[in-house]
């Protein structure tokens, strides 16, 4: 039998994470978190997300703004590059002409010109990226989700097949509870639902059925009756 055990500090698989958050709510997690720390390995996938979303949506950002972000990422990325097209190639021909060059530019330059100033601009670029794309693409609540998936019977069937698995929900469920999330003050009366009880505990009163008539009497008896002995 599958059997779970999870703590209240303990992190939840990613499958379970994945029935909690929607697909962009890991996105907008995921971009914050390659900038806030600074994997730079990354860098190139957040560069083509931001180039996707600004060129599909333009008014996400300004075009100063856009620029500033991904040359940035593309700064960070490669510290060979520089914002002007000039700079760079200037600081390329001189990084390979000279090792003293190269050693200067990481040891003085680069800290100065790409360091935490450098870094605080492209997070502050980045959050407010996805603060836009939240105010544009919200997560509905169930009652919006009802609207769109209620007009089609075809698309009501096929949410059927996105009930999760049931190990994934219930590590999930379990990992909620061992947090104390069900102590809060419960929003459903305990009387709620108490009808469906009463109503299958509810019995039909048979019909009470009259009493038979008397049978009809014969001719005799009536003459027996009509003559006293």
């Amino acid at each position: 039998m599958y059997k779970v055990e999870v703590s209240a500090g303990g992190a939840i698989p990613l499958a379970s994470l994945r029935l909690m958050a929607s697909p962009l709510q890991l996105t907008y997690s995921y971009i914050w978190q390659v900038i806030r720390q600074r994997n730079v390995k990354l860098y190139g996938k957040v560069e083509e997300f931001v180039t996707m979303v600004t060129q599909t949506v333009p008014e996400l950002m300004s075009f100063k703004q856009t620029a500033q972000l991904i040359l940035g990422l593309r700064a960070r990325k490669d510290p060979e590059v520089e914002k002007s097209q000039t700079n760079f190639m200037v600081l390329v021909q001189n990084l390979l002409k000279s090792t003293a060059e190269r050693k200067r530019f990481f040891q003085e330059v680069f800290p100065v010109q790409y360091g935490t100033k450098f870094d605080t601009a492209l997070q502050a670029l980045t959050a407010g990226l996805v603060c836009k794309l939240e105010q544009l693409l919200p997560v509905p609540n169930l009652s919006q989700l009802g609207t769109m998936i209620s007009t089609e019977p075809t698309v009501l069937e096929a949410c059927g097949g996105f009930i999760p698995d049931s190990r994934d929900l219930k590590t999930l469920l379990l990992h909620q509870q061992a947090k104390g999330l069900l102590g809060v003050k419960a929003t459903i009366s305990s009387s709620v639902g108490d009808c469906v009880l009463a109503s299958l505990a509810f019995h039909w009163p048979k019909p009470v059925e009259p009493p038979p008539l008397p049978a009809p009497e014969s001719g005799i008896t009536k003459e027996i009756r009509g003559h006293p002995q």
